[in-house]
Formats: structure tokens, C-alpha cells, sequence
């Protein structure tokens, strides 16, 4: 997908939060996949802090700077909730999935990770208004079943109010949302008791010394390898597409977008490691030293480029054959 107003939009999607207003509303989420029922939820919100309370006043969801608790209860009322790191809101149920943003991983122009093939527009992006607010409406269509998702984004901060599926139904939705004085930071924190649930990855308070300690082991390997293949300079030619938007008064007024998609990957192994690289997806060239045996698999690298990439990647790493390994 390389739709340049598309992409705007999903900036926003993805990064827009930290420009949320302070606001309540009722948010009604589909919690049953069996039914059409949507429940409804008192929500209080300002950017990546929330706090989600049912129709009775009871605790459903809550989120802090760092981390996030989810409360079960219709069946555990009284135990305490489920510490998440701030990483894991998808692990408040569907609620948590109304509410969190997408990470850049899950929308990969070009390719869809969460289901692993490329997802199109069913149409051009629409600004229409919803709950009295600027919105795009964004038509996709899932590959494989070809049903199409619908969402209602801001278009000033890109939260989702919105989000249908053509086969599934209505997913959540706002129906009601206002800005209000900023929250009392309380209403947002857990003094409680509480049980370790899942974490993000990096998140080292919340990990057993002995994993915290490998953590950072692990990184230390990591930022070492980045420091011995400097590749912060390298200039890669990549292909690059080109939209044009006409203005609506007219042909004279024109808007050209470019975009361009580029990847490689470099790959490093010892001479007698059993890994073949040539089964990694995209490898286009392997070479060996007297120490190594190296591939690169490029993605939307322009024509003729791939052969000098290869040919500034053997040189930046001949020099690590005659260094100790570390």
C-alpha cells in the first residue's frame, strides 16, 4: 500500500497520542465474537493514560505512564488485577484494542504483519465528520477473505472512533466524546495489590534479576555489532512512487507525493554455523572471509544499486576478518 494520503493518515494513527486533549466518553465494544452486542464503557482518557469503567461504576481497565492493570469483574470481582507493561495494552481484551494505537509494526506499508499479506484501500480516504469531529474515513480490504475493514480516524490526533468489519459487524465505537479539564493524575494510578501479567520487552523493572541481567547482556552484544559495521552513511538508490492529488477547484492546483519503501538485511554467521542463509526470504547475494560467512537480501532497491550495495557492505566488513571475535 502506497497510497501517500494514506500514509499521513496512519502517521497519525500510530504517533498522534501525545496530542490527545483531555476527554470522557462512552466507548462501546463488541466483548462477545458470537454476538452483536456491544457493551457499553464510561472512559476517561488523555493520551496513553486511561481509565475504562462499565455501565455499574466497576473497574474494567486502567493505564499509567508505565503500566497497564486489567480487572476481571463479572468473575473475580474482589482479586486483584493484572499488571501489564505499557507495551501489552492489546492484552486488555477488546477494550484494550479500542483504545491502544497500532505500532509501526503492525501496519508495514507494502505488507500487513498481522495478516501476513499486503492490505489495500478499498477506496481513497474520505474526510467526512462523526460525534461532531473532523474524520477520514479509511475503507481496507483483508486479503485472502477480500472483506473490507472500515475505521473513522481524527483527523487532528488519529485516534480511531470507529472500526467495523464488513463480515464481523461493528467492532467499537464512540458514542460519545468530549474534551474536559485536564484529569486528576490519580484517576489513573493503582496503589493496590496486584499479579504480574505479561511485559514489553525492555520494560527491565518488571523482569527477575537473572533475565534483567541477560537483557543487558544481550543489548551490550547488540550495540557492539552495530558499532563494528558502521552503516549510518550508506546511500542506497531505492524505487520510489509518485501520486498526484488535484485540487478541487481545479487541474491548475496540483499536489505531487512521493514515497519510496527500501530495506536490507545483512546477515552473519560463523563459516562452520549449519544456518543457510539462502532460505532467508529476499537474499539476494552471499560471500565468505576467513571468518564469516555473510548474506544481504534487499528490498525495493532500485535496479543496479543491489550489486554496489553488496559491493560497500564486503568493504565495510572485510575489516572485521582480522578482528578477534569479541
Amino acid at each position: 500500500m502506497t497510497d501517500a494520503q494514506w500514509l499521513e493518515i496512519l502517521v497519525r494513527m500510530v504517533a498522534g497520542e501525545t496530542s490527545e486533549e483531555p476527554t470522557e466518553g462512552v466507548l462501546a465494544v463488541r466483548l462477545d465474537e458470537e454476538s452483536d452486542e456491544l457493551t457499553r464503557f464510561r472512559v476517561r482518557k488523555h493520551g496513553h493514560r486511561w481509565r475504562v469503567e462499565d455501565e455499574a461504576g466497576r473497574l474494567w481497565s486502567m493505564q499509567d505512564d508505565r503500566h497497564g492493570y486489567v480487572f476481571d469483574p463479572e468473575t473475580d470481582a474482589d482479586g486483584p488485577p493484572q499488571r501489564l507493561g505499557r507495551g501489552m495494552s492489546r492484552m486488555h481484551g477488546a477494550v484494550g484494542e479500542a483504545l491502544s494505537r497500532p505500532r509501526p509494526i503492525d501496519w508495514v506499508i507494502g505488507g500487513d504483519m498481522r495478516y501476513d499479506d499486503a492490505t489495500e484501500l478499498a477506496a481513497p480516504p474520505r474526510r467526512t465528520s462523526y460525534l461532531g469531529q473532523d474524520v477520514w474515513e479509511v475503507r481496507l480490504v483483508l486479503p485472502g477473505s477480500r472483506r473490507e475493514m472500515r475505521f473513522l480516524v481524527d483527523v487532528v490526533n488519529g485516534r480511531t472512533l470507529f472500526s467495523e468489519h464488513e463480515e464481523s459487524g461493528i467492532l467499537f465505537r464512540w458514542e460519545e466524546v468530549a474534551v474536559v479539564d485536564p484529569h486528576r493524575p490519580e484517576l489513573f494510578a493503582w496503589t493496590g495489590p496486584f499479579e504480574s501479567g505479561f511485559v514489553t520487552f525492555g520494560e527491565d523493572d518488571d523482569l527477575p534479576e537473572h533475565l534483567a541481567e541477560a537483557l543487558v547482556r544481550h543489548r551490550a552484544a547488540e550495540d557492539e555489532v552495530v558499532e563494528s559495521i558502521p552503516l549510518g552513511d550508506l546511500t542506497v538508490a531505492v524505487h520510489g512512487d509518485v501520486m498526484a492529488f488535484v485540487d478541487e477547484s481545479g487541474p491548475d492546483r496540483v499536489r505531487l507525493d512521493w514515497h519510496a519503501q527500501g530495506a536490507f538485511h545483512l546477515f552473519r554467521s560463523p563459516l562452520d554455523d549449519p544456518w543457510d542463509h539462502e532460505d532467508s526470504d529476499g537474499v539476494a547475494t552471499s560471500w565468505v572471509d576467513d571468518r564469516w560467512r555473510w548474506s544481504v537480501g534487499a528490498v525495493g532497491v532500485a535496479p543496479g544499486a543491489a550489486e554496489r550495495l553488496v559491493a560497500d557492505l564486503q568493504a565495510r566488513t572485510r575489516a572485521l576478518s582480522a578482528t578477534p571475535d569479541p
